[in-house]
């Protein structure tokens, strides 16, 4: 069974990069993580239980150092999910040195005679408990090796329980948004830790008494806890199969467009055209665009909701309010409606504005009033989003329209 799931894991791996890769590149951390999974399962059936010289020499030791990396993936594939533009940067490569390390110690092995890899292989096939004997790596022992790693991974499994919860109450605090939908919104994370959480915690275990007892026979005394191990492996295989907007890169826009009455529009031509402001803003959405039914509910709920006259409106907010992935949200804009949001929240804030500007020849309202209205947070702000898209201040603007009139 370890073999399939394995082979499985891999595919699916493939099939998530595969549907994923224009919409959302972060994935790659998350199918990276699914294949070191894979590949260190197929390290331990070829090992334990394949009985072949041939891929027993193959997987021994030889991608063990990659374990070391399901940590750092795992964390920054949770912090490309909260955080859409967040990338790597210079600070995120000490995350890479235990890797490094473990690597650079193992490098003589990789170097020596097929010869002598077989004759390790040999033995380890005829007498398991050997593989607390043979030393590969020149820094740590097979002892140290087999614990460190799984003890990495859940230091990383603990910190993104830590980032996520905290994130979380920050934006709930700051957005006034219930803590409790925000954990709903992000299940598909909790569920991945929580899995990998019982995964490596029972593998660990498992490992733990085979150093002590130096036998694995009596490790699989425990079978509690090989049991758990399997049955997390299993659930790690299948659990995209149960997300998949995750697996597909998909989301569900019309349901929630009914269920908010935002019907998304259909055309028989090949292009759907939506008027913002009359004429003063088009947007364009190609009817053969797989985010077709996206688009046309984002185009439709800022018609009628204008929800970007809101100070502080962000991505994040939209993504919530419609119940998508935010970076679905921002492939509609930057791909599908080729405009970025920002920008296109601004050039809409200054048609409202200018429409509140028009109305009010007799100075009813102030030009902060108009401002805030519009859903700029300060003044200046206002000004140089007015002067950028206008050529000219609101107060210029104002003067013009009392000359025409």
């Amino acid at each position: 069974m370890i073999l399939f799931l394995s082979l499985f894991i891999i595919f699916i791996s493939v099939l998530l990069v595969v549907n994923n890769w224009k919409s959302d590149r972060n994935v790659l951390f998350l199918a990276s993580l699914f294949v070191i999974l894979a590949i260190y399962a197929l390290a331990y059936y070829t090992v334990v239980y394949s009985k072949s010289v041939f891929w027993t020499v193959i997987f021994y030791n030889n991608f063990m150092p990659l374990m070391l990396l399901l940590g750092p993936f795992l964390f920054f594939y949770i912090r490309g999910v909260l955080i859409p533009k967040k990338r790597m940067v210079w600070s995120d490569l000490p995350h890479f040195i235990p890797f490094l390390i473990n690597f650079i110690a193992i490098i003589p092995y990789y170097f020596t005679s097929y010869s002598y890899k077989e004759h390790i292989a040999q033995k380890i096939i005829a007498n398991v408990n050997l593989l607390l004997i043979y030393r590969v790596n020149i820094l740590f022992g097979p002892a140290v090796n087999l614990l460190m790693r799984p003890i990495c991974f859940m230091i990383y499994i603990f910190y993104s329980f830590y980032f996520i919860c905290s994130f979380l109450k920050r934006k709930s605090k700051k957005k006034e948004i219930p803590f409790r939908d925000l954990l709903v919104r992000h299940k598909w994370i909790f569920v991945l830790l929580s899995v990998l959480f019982l995964l490596i915690g029972s593998f660990f275990i498992g490992s733990y008494i085979f150093v002590r007892s130096l036998s694995y026979h009596d490790a699989l005394s425990y079978r509690w806890c090989f049991l758990v191990t399997e049955f997390s492996f299993i659930v790690i295989s299948l659990s995209l199969l149960f997300f998949p907007n995750i697996l597909y890169g998909i989301s569900n826009p019309v349901k929630e467009s009914k269920r908010r009455k935002v019907i998304p529009i259909y055309d028989p031509v090949e292009t759907t055209v939506f008027h913002l402001y009359d004429d003063d803003f088009t947007i364009v959405v190609n009817k053969n665009d797989p985010f077709y039914d996206l688009a046309c509910t984002i185009m439709n709920y800022y018609k009628t909701e204008k929800p970007y006259l809101k100070p502080k409106y962000s991505s994040s907010d939209l993504a919530f309010e419609l119940s998508v992935a935010e970076n679905h949200i921002l492939y509609c804009f930057n791909t599908v409606f080729k405009i970025s949001f920002i920008k296109l929240r601004n050039f809409l804030r200054i048609a409202h504005a200018k429409e509140l500007l028009e109305n009010n020849t007799h100075g009813k309202f102030t030009i902060d009033a108009i401002s805030q209205n519009s859903g700029f947070p300060t003044r200046s702000n206002f000004y140089a989003a007015f002067k950028k898209i206008e050529g000219c201040s609101p107060t210029d603007y104002l003067k013009s329209i009392a000359v025409e009139n």
